[in-house]
């Protein structure tokens, strides 16, 4: 599977809460795109404008299936907001957004 990215490396370099909160999104993201959509390609993007950490996944997969959130979702859930939704060309578009607030106050526990 080929992973393209978009990454605000300034973002990165913060250890602690985002940098655990970025690895469970993309473990779990990645994983889901190819065990479950048959992704070929995703495109990562991991942005912030100091209100928010945006962590988007676009794959060209089969898109999202009706079903109930399996365990990766629900750890994803306790990460920030998450938003799952097949894409308008197909495929599935994940987005996860993390406040400041949590990250700032050491609220992320993950």
């Amino acid at each position: 599977m080929e992973v393209r990215s978009n990454v605000d490396e300034t973002l990165m370099e913060r250890q602690g809460s985002v940098s655990n909160a970025v690895d469970v999104v993309l473990e779990e993201g990645l994983a889901n795109a190819y065990r479950h959509g048959n992704a070929t390609r995703v495109d990562v993007s991991i942005t912030g404008d100091g209100v928010a950490v945006v962590i988007q996944l676009v794959d060209d997969g089969a898109g999202v299936a009706a079903s109930s959130p399996g365990m990766g979702s629900r750890r994803m859930q306790a990460v920030g907001q998450v938003e799952l939704v097949t894409g308008s060309g197909g495929g599935s578009v994940l987005t996860v957004v993390i406040s400041a607030d949590s990250i700032s106050d050491g609220a992320l526990s993950v």
